[in-house]
């Protein structure tokens, strides 16, 4: 779904669904937005941010994990595919 982003008059992050499908992935949730469109209060939203950061953080590391560790494994001869390991660093 397209979008347009950017900031209110408040600095708080503000966007707009254009409503109209596009092409490719969406690289994080919009879900906190549209908790603010939905009037959810503002004290669960902060909590939901803080949480969204903290498994966002988490999911980070896992990946720099499997792609270090699958770095390590090529450097030492296992038979690993290159293009799986730069896909797996692409997605960090």
């Amino acid at each position: 779904m397209k979008f347009s982003a950017g900031n209110g008059a408040d600095g708080e992050e503000e966007i707009t669904f254009l409503y109209e499908v596009a092409h490719g992935v969406a690289h994080r949730s919009y879900g906190l937005n549209v908790a603010r469109l939905a009037r959810i209060p503002k004290r669960v939203i902060d909590v939901a941010a803080r949480k969204s950061s903290e498994l966002e953080l988490q999911l980070r590391m896992r990946r720099l994990r499997a792609a270090s560790r699958m770095l390590n494994e090529l450097l030492q001869g296992a038979p690993h595919d290159l293009d799986h390991l730069v896909a797996g660093i692409d997605q960090l």
